[in-house]
């Protein structure tokens, strides 16, 4: 009688061995841990890379470095204004996001994303600044040395004008963009 013979090759060996989930925070579960990407973002202010921000942005850059210096007029003075309006929160809540994280890394927690609370808060202190901005020489003064301390080689100006203040639509829209960014 014929024996059966062994299979060629030995079953492939398990690709990762189980690891048991673990956390410094007895709180948080593997269950927690397990969510969505679109839940917990892997990082944070990863909203920046959607098209809407950089676009804001390029239209600050473009307007900056071409518009102002070749045409400038009156599209020129407000095609930043509407950009900075719109960037601005979104600058804060990234400032805000990577704070945490950095915090919550050290602790060894588990970070997760900022709340509409923050979102609103970051819409409110941008319309002020901009409309201090706007409405005060001498905010604009203190602005412009601001920025000259932080970035030495760039020559900031600010032009005070209240007919800037139309860009101020563009803070709840910033609003709503982080609202819906986090919810998709």
């Amino acid at each position: 009688m014929r024996t059966p013979s062994p299979p060629l090759s030995p079953s492939p060996p398990p690709i990762a061995p189980s690891i048991p989930v673990s956390s410094p925070d007895p709180a948080i579960t593997a269950s927690a841990l397990s969510s969505s990407p679109a839940r917990y973002p892997v990082v944070p202010a990863d909203f920046l890379i959607h098209p809407y921000p950089v676009l804001a942005a390029a239209l600050i850059l473009f307007n900056n470095l071409y518009l102002k210096r070749h045409h400038p007029g009156f599209l020129s003075g407000k095609l930043s204004d509407i950009g900075i309006c719109f960037l601005l929160p979104l600058i804060l809540v990234a400032l805000s996001e990577w704070a945490t994280w950095l915090y919550c890394r050290c602790l060894g927690r588990l970070w997760t994303p900022t709340r509409s609370r923050l979102h609103l808060f970051a819409c409110l202190v941008s319309a002020l600044y901009f409309s201090a901005l706007q409405l005060s020489d001498v905010w604009a003064a203190w602005h412009i040395l601001f920025v000259q301390t932080l970035l030495p080689r760039i020559r900031a100006g600010v032009t005070p004008d209240p007919t800037d203040l139309f860009a101020l639509v563009m803070i709840p829209l910033a609003w709503r963009f982080l609202a819906a960014f986090r919810t998709s």
